[in-house]
């Protein structure tokens, strides 16, 4: 009768290589460091395994918690904000003109705390240097002045007329994150394509 023989894969110092099992559970050779190095590297995997786990379960927890203002900002940072830096790269800052390659924003003209009904509205956002975004003193005059001449008097004054709060729904905030993103998708493929 031919004897089946399995190989260690432990490899620890003093290792048989190769080892006939005595029970069903053995996994490595006779040898006490490869049992030890097998034992760690099975606790490990199951720690591993568990913070993975807890991390999934924080990040739902999180989501549950998060609030409107919340899905606004995600939608914002990660579907509206990097679209308008890509549909505005040859422009330069709405407000200095400047097109030195610096941090740039997508600055609202309308702010989003005042008038969040206008935060994902595409003529209300455009590229805008850190500086000019981030600044202390008013810029709003600059900004205005420059964006009559990119879109026109009337879309402006439509910007600046009185509208209705908007009270968007979760499902409403995923779909304009959703929408942002896939433009901005179509924006990268058309640069690519140049």
């Amino acid at each position: 009768m031919k004897v089946k023989k399995y190989l260690c894969l432990q490899k620890a110092e003093g290792c048989e290589g190769s080892f006939v099992k005595f029970s069903s559970f053995q996994a490595t050779c006779r040898n006490i460091k490869c049992a030890i190095k097998k034992a760690q590297a099975d606790r490990e995997k199951k720690e591993l395994k568990e913070r993975r786990k807890s991390k999934r379960e924080l990040k739902e927890g999180r989501l549950a918690l998060r609030t409107i203002a919340g899905w606004c900002h995600d939608a914002r940072k990660n579907g509206f904000n990097p679209w308008v830096r890509l549909r505005d790269r040859n422009d330069g800052c709405i407000v200095c003109g400047s097109m030195v390659k610096s941090m740039y924003h997508a600055g609202h003209f309308m702010a989003v705390g005042g008038r969040p009904e206008l935060q994902f509205h595409p003529d209300n956002c455009h590229k805008q240097c850190s500086g000019c975004n981030c600044s202390i003193t008013s810029v709003a005059s600059k900004y205005r002045a420059n964006l009559v001449k990119k879109i026109g008097l009337s879309r402006v004054e439509y910007l600046e007329n009185y509208h209705s709060t908007i009270r968007w729904t979760i499902e409403e905030i995923t779909e304009i994150r959703t929408h942002y993103q896939g433009l901005t998708l179509e924006l990268k493929k058309e640069i690519d394509n140049e």
